[in-house]
């Protein structure tokens, strides 16, 4: 192969822009043809640039060139020498990506999805945003071990309190923010089956519940099931008196069918609700709703309940008026 070119990815204005490559073709500088975007492989979205091909014959319809081997040829050499002058960023330029990590990123990661013999060339050297505003690789954040999670965040504002409890241990968090990624993230997991991504929300390490077994029935009542999935966590005296979690798993499939429910032109609909209730037994309330027959515990209970789902997501309109009507009654 003998052709020179320049290509570049276009600043994104906004999420929602045209992912369709634009290549133009020139013979010797004389222009062949324009947005053949079969000279560009088809997992380099929203690729744009020139190819100035001197052994392509000058004389070539449009249809020719979408269907010549020469013109795959071209396609597969590009995409090698894009992962090539990825890696060389990451290991010589690294400052560079980083500063165009978000304009760049959503094309690398379908990249890695579309074309497996790319993304085994530039996997290792993907990058992921901390919420602390610095760039890691899924081995730098591991730590060179083999095998472990990575803590993720979907949005810093509404799961603000599940981070500062990461953040106070010392754990670090990803951003995994976008449609793309929440995909990008089972594939990563698929290459490299010791590594597991998992939300800050989706679980806590769960305590003794000596002692605290009488005020499971209490928070059964609160929560309106009979068999309500609870757990008894340690969160320190001034953390929540309890949590919502939802198993890793149990949401990413909830996600999917949701997603799969309206792409398929139907309304959504409600999953199985696998919601847990991880009750903080350092809490004073909790202490006090186990070791006293206080007056309105249920009331309290039901209020500690709502509290947890504020923190977890938006109140429905019925939730938000009892909320509210629980306030100024135990105040």
């Amino acid at each position: 192969l003998n052709f020179k070119g320049v290509l570049y990815i276009p600043k994104r204005k906004n999420g929602y822009e045209s992912t369709e490559s634009e290549i133009r073709l020139f013979y010797n500088s004389v222009f062949v043809a324009d947005n053949i975007k079969e000279a560009c492989p088809e997992h380099l979205a929203n690729f744009k640039g020139v190819l100035d091909c001197p052994e392509l014959p000058l004389n070539v319809s449009r249809s020719y060139l979408q269907n010549d081997a020469y013109v795959r040829k071209i396609a597969s050499h590009i995409s090698k020498k894009v992962a090539d002058k990825f890696n060389y960023l990451f290991n010589n330029e690294r400052e560079t990506l980083e500063k165009n990590w978000a304009d760049i990123k959503p094309y690398f990661e379908y990249g890695c999805m579309r074309d497996e013999k790319f993304g085994d060339r530039i996997r290792n050297s993907m990058l992921f945003e901390q919420t602390d505003g610095k760039f890691v690789t899924a081995d730098e954040y591991l730590n060179g071990k083999d095998e472990g999670e990575i803590f993720y965040t979907t949005d810093k504002e509404s799961q603000s309190y599940y981070l500062n409890i990461f953040e106070e241990k010392g754990e670090k968090v990803v951003i995994l923010d976008s449609v793309i990624d929440s995909s990008f993230m089972q594939y990563f997991e698929s290459k490299n089956s010791k590594i597991k991504f998992k939300r800050i929300d989706s679980g806590f390490d769960s305590e003794n519940a000596e002692g605290f077994e009488t005020i499971t029935s209490l928070f059964n009542e609160a929560i309106g099931k009979e068999d309500a999935k609870i757990s008894f966590v340690s969160l320190g005296i001034d953390g929540a008196a309890a949590l919502i979690s939802i198993p890793e798993e149990d949401r990413r499939f909830n996600d999917m069918m949701r997603m799969y429910s309206i792409s398929s032109g139907g309304s959504a609909f409600d999953m199985p609700n696998s919601e847990e209730l991880a009750i903080n037994v350092d809490n004073p309330v909790i202490k006090k709703l186990k070791d006293e027959n206080i007056q309105n515990a249920k009331d309290i209970a039901r209020h500690v309940y709502l509290s947890a789902v504020l923190l977890s997501r938006t109140l429905t309109a019925d939730e938000a008026k009892e909320f509210i009507s629980l306030n100024n009654k135990l105040l």
